[in-house]
């Protein structure tokens, strides 16, 4: 019966169930001619966990004898690592590289590694993973944090020295990569790192040419205006006319209008920005926003040319979603403790999150929406 109808037919019926592992699972079981269609969806996704001792925990090793099967080990596009006991932000497991290292040259078809609350010694690791694995189309850092011992002395190596003598061949940053995504998102990483990877990333923008995805929204802001460097604006990297989607974290009141009045950004389609900010400053920065939704958005209601309607005609026709991230809690709860009897303090900014969401927020933003760009905000 299964023979009477396309192969196609039963591939999107089976796409409806992506996600759902059981029912995944049962679809694998029925017949031999299902199980490489549901074992497709059923193993895209793959989450290990690691222990503290950075040694393989028993599930890791038993995943890596199903690696023997390459039916499988082809089917896996997107890892994700991550420790094997639950761990608050800022206790962080470190980053296996033996582990990585073995998984890597076993999962010949993987896109994506996503690293949750780990700990790395250096972004440098970043670079290494994307030289190692020139085929990774997308790496996310989420909530990883910096190893103590790195913070003094970043270990970032220099860059060959390029020569141009007669014959010399030069020495190339990286293999021709595939990498399209690239998001630090939460952590403790300080200043010096990020600057060291945008530094890097500005020299080695040959070797990524999809590149189009790019967040540093790490828990401690940068500031790339203090660096002797070209650059289109603080914090934003001079390759920003290739990118779609930016991320990009603050401190202080964001200098929008000089943000983004004098940057080339065609292609920008979503940003986002976190701020590392109590609630209770969020109001004064009122005037950032709405220099940015003039700059982003402020053109959407002019006529278009001959006279066929309304529509956006400014530098950045193809925005359309704003990100907004406010993040104090983890400040405090790093700086504090967690809450108890006589720490009150995330408690009461909890309490001033919600009105500045309820009453600062909407007004702020009321361009953004008003404009078609789809908002979002969140507070931690």
């Amino acid at each position: 019966m299964l023979l009477t109808l396309p192969v196609e037919t039963f591939e999107h019926i089976i796409s409806s169930l992506a996600g759902d592992l059981p029912s995944l699972a049962a679809c694998s079981l029925i017949c031999h001619g299902l199980l490489p269609i549901a074992r497709t969806w059923l193993w895209q996704e793959v989450t290990l966990p690691l222990n503290q001792d950075e040694a393989c925990c028993q599930r890791t090793d038993a995943f890596l004898c199903l690696l023997d099967n390459p039916a499988i080990a082809h089917c896996i596009r997107s890892l994700i690592l991550h420790p094997r006991k639950s761990v608050h932000v800022g206790e962080g497991v470190p980053f296996d590289r033996v582990t990585w290292n073995i998984l890597s040259a076993r999962l010949p078809a993987l896109r994506s590694l996503r690293l949750r609350i780990l700990v790395i010694g250096s972004l440098y690791e970043v670079v290494e993973v994307i030289r190692d694995r020139s085929t990774l189309e997308a790496l996310y850092l989420e909530d990883v944090d910096l190893l103590e011992s790195h913070r003094k002395v970043p270990a970032w190596p220099q860059p060959p020295t390029r020569t141009h003598s007669e014959g010399a061949v030069d020495e190339p940053l990286l293999p021709l990569c595939a990498l399209r995504t690239l998001s630090i998102v939460g952590g403790d990483i300080f200043t010096l790192e990020v600057v060291q990877l945008a530094l890097f990333l500005e020299q080695a923008k040959g070797y990524m040419p999809r590149l189009e995805s790019l967040d540093l929204c790490c828990a401690t802001p940068h500031n790339f205006a203090r660096d002797n460097r070209p650059q289109t604006g603080p914090g934003i990297p001079s390759y920003g006319a290739s990118l779609r989607h930016f991320g990009i974290t603050f401190n202080i009141e964001p200098p929008m209008s000089f943000l983004f009045n004098h940057l080339p950004l065609p292609r920008l389609e979503s940003l986002s920005i976190v701020l590392i900010s109590p609630a209770a400053w969020i109001a004064g920065f009122t005037p950032s926003f709405a220099r940015l939704a003039e700059a982003l958005v402020g053109d959407a209601e002019r006529p278009l040319a001959g006279g066929t309607g309304m529509g956006r005609t400014g530098r950045f026709p193809r925005f359309s979603h704003l990100s907004l991230r406010v993040s104090f809690r983890t400040i405090i709860r790093h700086s504090w403790g967690p809450p108890g009897p006589e720490n009150h303090l995330e408690e009461d900014e909890c309490d001033r999150q919600e009105e500045v969401r309820a009453h600062v927020v909407p007004p702020m933003l009321a361009d953004f929406v008003q404009a078609g760009v789809y908002v979002e905000v969140t507070f931690d």
